[in-house]
């Protein structure tokens, strides 16, 4: 079985004050929701270039992240 990875937890690495998940997320999204919803998301360093998207927990409810992390899953191959 080969091993996936979908979302890295982001635990205020650095004292940067984010506790996030970053997730790979759909071609184009990251441009569209980092500039409208500046606190809940993000372009991490180091991988943000990829595609792959911050959201931060306390800005986001359980039911909202579900989503991100199933799609998360899919376009990881």
């Amino acid at each position: 079985m080969r091993k996936k990875v979908f979302a890295m937890l982001a635990d205020n690495r650095h004292n940067g004050g984010h506790i996030a998940v970053w997730t790979l997320r759909a071609p184009g999204l990251q441009a569209i929701l980092v500039p409208a919803s500046p606190e809940t998301y993000s372009k991490p360093p180091y991988v943000g270039v990829r595609g792959w998207m911050g959201i931060e927990f306390a800005n986001i409810g359980d039911e909202h992240l579900a989503s991100p992390l199933c799609e998360a899953w899919r376009w990881s191959g």
